[in-house]
C-alpha cells in the first residue's frame, strides 16, 4: 500500500470516535498529519483546521484498529479438518499428518483468506507464528502492522546448534522490518524446544532487540512433562522417536523458560495453568499474556483462566485466535464477546483495552488514538444510541468495517 504523501494532513470525523478504553467523543474528530494522529477533539472546534482531504463518516464508531495477538495464519487451511474437544496429543497428530499432505499452494492461498478475514473485522495489527515464513509476504502487501515470529523447535540439546543457525537464517532473510512489520522469534514451549535451544535463541532476541513469543502453561500435561518427565507429552514423543529422561527439565514450565532466560520480556501464550508464583514471576519480568479464550472453548477446556489475577497484578494481556486449527475464525470481537460471558464482571471497558492497547503493547506498539500515536484506527458502520456504550457496541456487532487504516495508509479491505 502506498505511504501518504510526505506533510499531508487528513481529517476524519465519526459520529463516534473511540480514543481509548477510557475516552470516547461523540460527534468528533481526528486530525492526522504525516501518518500520526495531530489532535482529537469535537468536530466543532476542529472544523476550520485546514487539510489535505476530508473523510465523514455519519452513523460510524472510529476506534483504535483491533489486535489479535496471537495467530498461526499458515494453519488457516486446517479451519475444520481437525477434531474439535480432542485430547491435546491427538489434536497434534491430526495436524502434523494434515500438515504432511498439503501443499504449500493451498497454505498460500489459505494465508490471504485468512488475512483478508482480519481486516474484514477490524484487525490492523497481528501477532503471526510462523514455521515456514509464507505470512510475512501477504500482512505486508496488505499493509499490516504487527510482528511476525519465527517459530523454533527441537527437544534434544544437541540439535541446538544446527535449530538455531536455521532460524537465524530464516530471521536474516526475512523482509519485514519496516517498522510497521517486524520479526520476532517464537522457541515453541517446554514440550518442544531444549533449554539450551530456547537460552540460546532468548540472547538472540536481546542482542537483536527481537520480540520474543513462547506457548507457555497451555495444558496441566505440559505440567507433568516439565517437572517429571511424563504423561501424555512422553508417550507422545517416545512414539516418534524424540525423548529421553534427561531432556525433561525437571522443574515447572514457567521456571524453565525463565531459567532459559525466556521469560524477560516475553509475549506468553495461553498461559492457562500457572502454578503458585507464576503471576508474580511473569510481572518480575516483563513478560506479556496473550490469552486465546474461543482456542480454550474449542478444546472442551472448562479451567477457569487466571485473566482476573493477571490483571490485578498488573500483567499487560492481550487477545489472540490462535489458529484455525483450533478456532472457527479470526475475529477478535468473537474473543471479546467470549471474554464477557466467562467473566461477567469485567466491563466492556477493560475488554476493549485488552483487544487494542493490551495487545498493542505486547506487540510493542501503541493501540490508541492519541496524540503522537501512528493512526491505526478502524470504522464500522453500528447503532448508536446516546445512551449506548460505544465500546458494547463494536464487541457486539457482526458487521464488517468499512475503512481501516495503518499509520494514516488506507487498508483494503
Amino acid at each position: 500500500m502506498d505511504r501518504p504523501v510526505a506533510g499531508a494532513t487528513l481529517k476524519v470525523t465519526a459520529q463516534v470516535i473511540i480514543i481509548d478504553s477510557s475516552t470516547v467523543l461523540r460527534d468528533g474528530a481526528i486530525i492526522v498529519h504525516d501518518g500520526k494522529v495531530a489532535e482529537v477533539g469535537p468536530s466543532e472546534s476542529l472544523r476550520g483546521v485546514k487539510t489535505d482531504r476530508s473523510i465523514r463518516l455519519p452513523g460510524h464508531i472510529l476506534h483504535p484498529g483491533l489486535v489479535n495477538a496471537h495467530a498461526h495464519l499458515e494453519l488457516s487451511y486446517m479451519k475444520g479438518k481437525l477434531t474439535p474437544g480432542a485430547p491435546f496429543i491427538s489434536w497434534i497428530k491430526e495436524l502434523i499428518a494434515l500438515r504432511i499432505k498439503t501443499k504449500d499452494s493451498t497454505i498460500r492461498a489459505e494465508i490471504k483468506t485468512g488475512v483478508r478475514r482480519l481486516t474484514a473485522t477490524g484487525t490492523t495489527c497481528v501477532g503471526d507464528v510462523s514455521q515456514t515464513g509464507l505470512t510475512a509476504p501477504v500482512l505486508a502487501k496488505q499493509g499490516m502492522r504487527g510482528v511476525v515470529f519465527h517459530e523454533v523447535l527441537g527437544l534434544d540439546p544437541s540439535l541446538t546448534k544446527e535449530r538455531f543457525a536455521d532460524l537465524a537464517l530464516r530471521v536474516e532473510g526475512a523482509e519485514v522490518n519496516d517498522g510497521s512489520l517486524r520479526q520476532g522469534v517464537a522457541p515453541h514451549a517446554v514440550y518442544s524446544t531444549s533449554m539450551a535451544l530456547m537460552r540460546a535463541v532468548a540472547r538472540f532476541a536481546t542482542e537483536g532487540r527481537l520480540p520474543l513469543s513462547i506457548h507457555l502453561a497451555e495444558t496441566l500435561e505440559e505440567d507433568e512433562f516439565s517437572r517429571y518427565g511424563r504423561g501424555p507429552f512422553r508417550e507422545f514423543l517416545q512414539s516418534i522417536g524424540q525423548y529421553k529422561k534427561e531432556w525433561a527439565p525437571g522443574k515447572r514450565p514457567t521456571v524453565t523458560v525463565r531459567d532459559a532466560e525466556a521469560l524477560e520480556g516475553a509475549l506468553v501464550v495461553h498461559f492457562n495453568h500457572p502454578s503458585r508464583g507464576d503471576i508474580a514471576a511473569l510481572k518480575t519480568a516483563g513478560a506479556k499474556v496473550a490469552y486465546c479464550p474461543n482456542s480454550n472453548h474449542w478444546f472442551g477446556r472448562k479451567e477457569p483462566h487466571p485473566l482476573p489475577d493477571l490483571l490485578r497484578q498488573g500483567v499487560t494481556v492481550g487477545l489472540g485466535t490462535d489458529s484455525l486449527a483450533s478456532n472457527t475464525d479470526l475475529d477478535i470481537r468473537a474473543e471479546m464477546r467470549t471474554v464477557m460471558k466467562t467473566f461477567p464482571g469485567l466491563g466492556a471497558d477493560v475488554v476493549f483495552h485488552m483487544a487494542t492497547e493490551g495487545g498493542a503493547k505486547a506487540l510493542g506498539y501503541t493501540g490508541a488514538l492519541r496524540p503522537g500515536a501512528p493512526f491505526d484506527a478502524a470504522a464500522i458502520e453500528a447503532q448508536i444510541g446516546p445512551r449506548r456504550n460505544p465500546m458494547k457496541s463494536v464487541i457486539e456487532s457482526r458487521n464488517d468495517y468499512s475503512r481501516l487504516w495503518v499509520e494514516g495508509r488506507p487498508i483494503r479491505i
